[in-house]
């Protein structure tokens, strides 16, 4: 199963990095400290309501495949697409998103759902054994 997740935890990271640099240049152009302070916890407290929701997909359940949790953060289609959505919105939509209170959306996304991929991954061991499920092979 390491074929399947270490691309996809590569890609993951690969767009976390990309989204830290958009996080940079978009606090860097930010016209004050409050500004900066508001935009990084709406995307840590988005983190936070992303990876809660997704792991409470899962609380309910008895039994679980090995790789289960890892594979939703990973390869959750909806996330994929709102990813490219944001990049491509970071890249070209300059003229759409000129206002002050639009510009941080891209980078939130990109934020939210590249590390939740990464932490959800990391992180489903240890839920797996807090709620005592099972796993299946």
């Amino acid at each position: 199963m390491g074929l399947v997740l270490a691309p996809l935890i590569i890609f993951w990271l690969t767009i976390a990095l990309y989204s830290l640099n958009m996080g940079y240049a978009l606090i860097s152009d930010s016209t004050g400290y409050p500004n900066a302070v508001s935009v990084i916890a709406i995307a840590l407290f988005s983190l936070l309501i992303y990876l809660r929701l997704g792991f409470a997909r899962f609380k309910s359940r008895k039994k679980l495949l090995v790789f289960e949790i890892p594979i939703y953060f990973t390869t959750n289609k909806v996330s994929f697409f709102l990813v490219i959505l944001a990049i491509l919105a970071y890249k070209f939509g300059s003229d759409y998103l000129s206002h002050e209170y639009l510009k941080p959306i891209p980078f939130i996304l990109t934020f939210t759902i590249s590390f939740a991929a990464i932490i959800g991954t990391f992180y489903s061991e240890t839920f797996i054994k807090k709620y005592k499920i099972t796993q299946i092979h």
